[in-house]
């Protein structure tokens, strides 16, 4: 749940950035009509694709994906929705990392045909490309500030982070969070653990794994056995 505030954080900043950010990183500037599309892979067929200075139509359409599923993830995993939200959650998570995976492939793709380093271009803001494409300024300052508002904003999250009444506390909103752990709103301190399997099915349910049988007790059970 902490690493899903730390995803919806970035995601808030992505999206700032989309609409007040230089031109090549808003969303207005993205070529993802249809045309450009089609137009961009069939050029990577032919070997004729146009060189884009800022995100071309692949990366900028897998952009856009990744943003709305991130969107979803962290909103399945704050809603109290039961079993529908988990498994959603689920399968919205599992989609995400493909969309990663797929984003990562362009990157190394697009390197080995450009001869280009678009990994580090991503880093510095320097990119080969015609004159008229340039931007003014690589924003270095901003890019400092937006670092040191994430790190601030982990460190006061995990600091915020009380661990017994699995709450946080968001840092500068303020508003306090009841994480995945204590949902149930079950006394766990009495609980009794049976080691016995099939015996706890739902007693450890998770956002990501399916429901997990233990052979130990959790930490603060006292596990016993039928005889």
């Amino acid at each position: 749940m902490l690493f899903g505030l730390v995803a919806a954080f970035l995601l808030v900043l992505r999206i700032a950035m989309g609409f007040f950010g230089s031109r090549h990183s808003r969303f207005a500037n993205f070529p993802v009509s249809p045309g450009a599309i089609i137009r961009y892979f069939t050029g990577i067929v032919t070997g004729q694709a146009k060189r884009f200075a800022g995100h071309n139509p692949g990366s900028a359409l897998v952009t856009l994906v990744m943003l709305a599923l991130i969107r979803v993830v962290v909103l399945a995993g704050a809603l109290d929705g039961g079993e529908r939200f988990e498994d959603m959650h689920e399968v919205v998570a599992y989609v995400l990392l493909g969309m990663i995976g797929v984003h990562l492939l362009g990157i190394v793709l697009h390197t080995l045909r450009h001869r280009e380093n678009i990994a580090f271009a991503m880093i510095d803001g320097k990119k080969i490309a015609a004159p008229e494409d340039a931007v003014g300024s690589s924003h270095s300052i901003w890019a400092a500030v937006l670092g040191i508002a994430t790190a601030a904003w982990v460190v006061a999250l995990f600091s915020n982070h009380d661990t017994r009444a699995a709450k946080v506390r968001l840092p500068v909103l303020g508003t306090v969070i009841q994480l995945g752990g204590n949902e149930t709103g079950h006394d766990h301190s009495r609980v009794r653990w049976c080691p016995e399997r099939g015996s706890n099915p739902h007693a450890l349910r998770r956002r990501i794994l399916s429901p997990l049988r233990l052979p130990i007790p959790p930490s603060g059970l006292r596990s016993v056995r039928e005889t």
